[in-house]
């Protein structure tokens, strides 16, 4: 495949492993399609963020001296993280077809990885084994406790951070994931988050909402004082951003019961 690679078609398949495709579909997907669904994948996603961080900093393989860049290869990150979020469509979808789809994309992603210089094979081999593993691993929790597999991802996620920040000192896409983890679980524990079907009306105001949110928190966070800050204290908006995240499409379970015919309104 990779004779085939060209500069162009690499960086194809390379926009689908960067946070600016990411973090749309997962927002996207939380207002607009399966609250419950994609509440599990962001925890997903940020655990392997974490995950990540911790294996590269227990394996410290170095980057290619070409990229310029002081940290480590192995595994690689984006293979890692687009394995975790494609591969969870792909157990997901019952469509053959867009798992075909899915499939030829993580493997196109692999081999732009290669292509470019960013990775060797066994960077993006390391990748896959260790994302599937976790993938599999999330299932299960998932399945087998319900009700508290939220908490358990963020001790696990915490732990990470916290072997991470021993071995090295953390990126800050560490801060980012795991504040992101602790602003979902604190809107979950407090107010109860529910899962009822919205109408159009009220997604769009979510969506809306969101954005003022983020450009707020944006804005506040170019402060000086805070920009000159340490990392943890300049990553600390994506606390506010995940507990938020929530709470905008939030709607308060009625303590009456529900007549029959309301009660396809929950959702899985």
């Amino acid at each position: 495949m990779l004779g085939f690679m060209s500069d162009h078609i690499a960086s194809f398949f390379l926009l689908f492993s960067h946070a600016l495709i990411i973090i749309p579909v997962l927002c996207i997907g939380y207002i607009w399609l399966n609250r419950e669904l994609f509440f599990k994948l962001i925890h997903l996603v940020l655990l392997t963020i974490l995950l990540n961080i911790a294996l590269k900093v227990s394996f410290q393989v170095p980057l290619p001296a070409s990229l310029g860049k002081h940290w480590f290869a192995f595994p690689s990150g984006h293979m890692q993280l687009a394995t975790a979020l494609y591969g969870w469509f792909i157990y997901q979808c019952s469509n053959v077809f867009l798992r075909a789809l899915l499939l030829f994309l993580l493997s196109g992603i692999g081999f732009s990885l290669v292509y470019c210089g960013y990775h060797g094979p066994q960077d993006v081999i390391g990748a896959l084994i260790f994302s599937t593993l976790l993938l599999c691993s999330f299932q299960f929790l998932t399945f087998r406790y319900p009700q508290h597999w939220h908490g358990v991802v963020l001790t696990v996620g915490l732990l990470l951070l916290l072997y991470s920040q021993w071995m090295w000192p953390l990126p800050a896409h560490a801060w980012m994931a795991f504040y992101s983890l602790l602003g979902l679980n604190l809107a979950e524990l407090l107010f109860n988050v529910t899962y009822l079907k919205s109408s159009t009306k009220k997604k769009i105001i979510a969506s809306g909402l969101i954005l003022i949110v983020a450009c707020l928190l944006q804005a506040v966070f170019r402060l000086t004082v805070i920009k000159q800050g340490p990392i943890y204290l300049q990553q600390s908006q994506w606390l506010f951003l995940a507990f938020a995240f929530p709470l905008v499409c939030w709607q308060r379970r009625s303590s009456r019961p529900l007549p029959h015919a309301d009660r396809d309104q929950y959702t899985m």
